[in-house]
């Protein structure tokens, strides 16, 4: 018998000027004569922009992109500076 498989997941993200707030829950089933599994988790990612940029958020895959530099480290500036937190859970059966 093949392995049978399905996935449910949802992500949500924001941002607001310099905080970015996501977060994400799935869970995939795996069904086959050997035994069924079961994997699920999630996770909660906070972020501030230390020195005031923006993230830019793409429509076309909607993603968000990588935060510009306003004066590169390699230049004499201080780069970008993010502080972020991410928390996640996972369970396997």
């Amino acid at each position: 018998m093949p392995i049978i498989q399905d996935h449910i997941g949802e992500r949500y993200t924001t941002h607001n000027k310099r905080f970015t707030i996501g977060s994400e829950v799935i869970t995939h089933n795996f069904y086959s004569d050997k035994g069924d599994h079961k994997f699920s988790g999630g996770n909660v990612m906070i972020a501030y922009s230390i020195t005031g940029s923006t993230r830019p958020y793409r429509t076309e895959g909607s993603i968000f992109g990588f935060v510009p530099v306003k004066k590169s480290v390699f230049k004499g500036g201080l780069g970008e500076i993010e502080a972020v937190r991410y928390c996640f859970y996972t369970q396997f059966k």
